[in-house]
């Protein structure tokens, strides 16, 4: 990393010099402010996409729509979250990671503002959209905090934002429930929105300005590409099961989206700024790192999705269904949450003893384990909650993992962007998993039997692309840190 200019006075500037990190976090007292910043922003991002899981059920009579429009006001938020955060991360590269911070803290702001006025499907979507922008915030935080604390401390840094992220996911599970239960959605919205704007504020104070930045051209086509190819392929996924997975509609995007990424990856290859490296992502380190982070967050969304409509569905003699509320149900969910708080700072410390590679097999080493108690031990509320929490320690560890071996093989200059595509993986796999579990359990039909079949079947499958991932993670060691572009 060059230089900064001598005597510049800010943090950042202070770590470009010693190239470490390590002395200024001890100079600066600001470095734990901004970090808990960071932290808080990726959490809200983190809490409002699933914000509305627990209310699912009764947003088509909320907004006075049916229950299948209703659905879009959850979709949304995944789409473009999808869409928008790989912009997010190479628009901080280029134009500064406290300036795109902020702004996308404010469009969070902005988003939340919307849907808490919204009280039709058209409003709602919008500001679901809006708050799905905003998703950003999590591959530039941890950007700006590698910055801060320095490549030797990557791993802390890839830790304090994922314990943010999977508490804002798991743990805000039961208070949103509780919120939209007792006050409202409203409610809901307008904290979110006032502890947006508490940040925004915050963010533009408290961050220290870039010294270093890409200089290179924005590649606005090929950002307008990546979110056309993103929508046609994510909306047939999201919806397939509603709509039929034979319907046109579906063939349709399906196809489409085809013909956009193969236009789209000859553009990028050829153009000398893309907005995507498409030949770094290409790298074995890179894909490894990219493909876990998806698999990963498919069988984290698929073990509570599964988990949370089991315990909620009223009971199906002979087997299926527990009859909880939603209160009680986000309530046995929330250990899950709260595992990952211990286990990504275990995860940040495997990584400084045996590498990233091996800290993600033991992260999917352990979710293997989880579903394997699901596949075998599913008939009582408590059971259910055991499982979903030993998954989602290992999915903890797994995602500490992740962002540690995207940051050891992408140079400085697309760091923002590199972690981007890292949690566009993770949404693209959520987004197949909502569609995986609804397509899973309609396949094998409503009665007590067939639908235990159909939960059975979601575990397997969670079992063995957990110990894909583990092999993926176990090969991908003699490719990890080999930087590319560098």
């Amino acid at each position: 990393m060059p230089s900064s200019r001598r005597g510049a006075p800010n943090v950042i500037s202070r770590y470009a010099r010693d190239g470490t990190g390590r002395g200024t976090a001890g100079q600066s007292g600001a470095h734990p402010l901004i970090v808990f910043l960071l932290c808080c922003c990726g959490m809200l991002a983190s809490f409002l996409a699933t914000a509305l899981v627990p209310a699912a059920g009764s947003l088509g009579d909320y907004l006075g729509v049916s229950a299948t429009s209703g659905s879009w006001a959850l979709t949304a938020t995944f789409l473009a979250a999808a869409a928008s955060t790989p912009i997010a991360g190479r628009a901080a590269d280029i134009a500064g990671e406290r300036r795109v911070l902020t702004a996308l803290v404010a469009v969070i702001a902005v988003g939340s503002i919307f849907c808490a006025f919204a009280d039709h499907l058209v409003p709602m979507v919008v500001g679901r959209a809006l708050q799905g922008c905003g998703a950003g915030v999590i591959p530039v935080g941890m950007s700006i905090i590698r910055r801060l604390l320095g490549p030797s401390r990557a791993a802390v840094g890839a830790s304090t934002m994922s314990i943010a992220v999977g508490l804002g996911g798991g743990a805000g599970l039961p208070l949103a429930a509780w919120t939209i239960q007792d006050l409202g959605i409203p409610a809901l919205f307008w904290t979110a929105a006032g502890a947006a704007l508490t940040l925004t504020a915050a963010v533009a104070m408290a961050v220290p300005p870039d010294v270093e930045r890409s200089g290179e051209p924005f590649d606005a086509f090929g950002a307008v590409g990546m979110v056309v190819l993103m929508l046609c392929v994510l909306i047939p996924v999201a919806q397939g099961a509603r709509w039929g997975w034979t319907s046109p509609l579906v063939l349709g995007l399906l196809g489409a989206g085809a013909v956009v990424t193969a236009l789209w990856l000859l553009f990028e290859l050829r153009h000398r700024c893309p907005l995507v490296d498409i030949r770094a992502v290409a790298s074995p380190a890179i894909a490894a790192a990219n493909t876990a982070s998806g698999l990963v967050g498919l069988v984290y969304m698929m073990a509570t999705l599964s988990a949370s409509q089991l315990l909620q569905t009223p009971p199906v003699p002979p087997f299926a269904g527990m009859g909880q509320s939603i209160l009680v149900a986000g309530v046995l969910l929330t250990p899950g949450g709260l595992s990952m708080l211990v286990s990504t700072p275990l995860a940040a410390r495997l990584v400084r003893a045996i590498g990233a590679p091996l800290t993600l097999a033991v992260g999917t080493s352990i979710v293997v384990l989880g579903y394997l108690f699901l596949l075998f031990w599913h008939g009582a509320p408590w059971q259910i909650s055991v499982g979903v929490t030993v998954v989602s320690a290992g999915v903890g560890m797994a995602m500490t993992a992740t962002p540690v071996m995207i940051s050891a093989s992408t140079p400085s200059a697309r760091m923002a962007a590199g972690q981007a595509l890292n949690v566009v993986a993770r949404f693209a796999g959520t987004a197949v998993a909502s569609a995986l579990v609804v397509a899973v359990l309609e396949a094998f039909g409503s009665s007590g039997a067939a639908l235990d079949v159909g939960y059975r079947t979601l575990f397997v499958i969670g079992v063995v692309i957990a110990a894909g991932t583990c092999v993926l993670a176990v090969c991908s060691r003699r490719w990890a840190g080999d930087v590319i572009g560098s």
